[in-house]
């Protein structure tokens, strides 16, 4: 009966095995459910709300929650659960496009690190280092100082900031990676670099790079939401989270609401973040599991 079960495992192909774990893991599903609700109700949001995210409306300010306004409204009279909704269009992507940056720029530079090794491993590996020496926030702002304010900026800034980790996490597969028999066989047989790495060494660092990125996302929606609160990104009037948790700081004894509701949201979205992240990792890599 072993002998059977084990067969009929390695008859599913890989893909499917992925699948399936991803399917049976609580955490993953929660958390990726989430994130689905959260990206459809901000898509949806001009449907969803009757109020206009950025139009003020004085008559109504500083008004608590209640059936007209379920989140309340600010201190200019618009509607929060309006801005919350509008905000995930500004927010959610702050998630996605640095890690995507990130994992590009650094998965190429990290193979092209652990393939060729010697002075070319020797010169990325050590400006990655010492860009590893500043903490990313730190030097997202540094990049931000040059390229100026906006929610643009900001996702490149952090994207540049994190580039040297993916880095690390490439170089370290691929070198593991090369010294395997079906990468010597394709040498033997006069494959070129290109093929080599593109055919051999980049589906061994895909796997492992994306686990990071996925992480990764719920440290880019928290460090875009610290930096727009210090007002690096979106500006008055844009209904961006960490904008919206800037207002209600200056607020919060007259409306405490004005900062609650902006602030659970990131917090539901880090968590949801987090959640798939530590379900695709154990899906795409048992071994890893505890």
């Amino acid at each position: 009966m072993a002998v059977a079960s084990n067969v009929r495992s390695a008859a599913i192909s890989p893909g499917r095995q992925v699948l399936t774990r991803l399917w049976r893991s609580g955490s993953f599903m929660v958390g990726f459910s989430t994130l689905v609700v959260l990206v459809a109700l901000s898509l949806a949001a001009p449907a969803l709300t009757p109020y206009n995210p950025i139009k003020i409306n004085t008559r109504e300010r500083l008004q608590p929650p209640g059936l007209n306004h379920p989140f309340g409204t600010d201190q200019m009279g618009r509607d929060i659960l309006s801005r919350v909704l509008h905000g995930g269009r500004l927010s959610l992507p702050m998630g996605v496009v640095p890690v995507a940056i990130a994992a590009v720029v650094g998965m190429m530079l990290g193979v092209i690190a652990g393939f060729y090794g010697r002075w070319v491993d020797l010169v990325i590996m050590r400006v990655a280092d010492v860009w590893i020496a500043f903490p990313p926030i730190l030097m997202a702002l540094a990049v931000v100082t040059i390229l100026g304010t906006g929610l643009t900026n900001i996702m490149i800034a952090l994207g540049i900031a994190w580039i040297p980790y993916y880095t690390r996490m490439a170089r370290g597969t691929v070198i593991s990676a090369k010294e395997r028999v079906y990468v010597e066989a394709a040498r033997a047989l006069g494959s070129q670099d290109g093929r080599i790495m593109l055919k051999h060494i980049f589906p061994n660092v895909l796997t492992p790079i994306l686990v990071m990125a996925t992480m990764g996302v719920a440290n880019a929606i928290l460090a875009g939401a610290a930096l727009n609160f210090l007002g690096l990104g979106a500006q008055a009037p844009a209904p961006e989270w960490g904008t919206m948790l800037a207002d209600g700081r200056q607020f919060i004894r007259l409306g405490w609401w004005i900062g609650l509701f902006p602030g659970v949201t990131i917090a539901v979205t880090v968590l949801a973040a987090n959640l798939a992240g530590d379900g695709l990792r154990d899906a795409l890599d048992p071994k890893l599991k505890v």
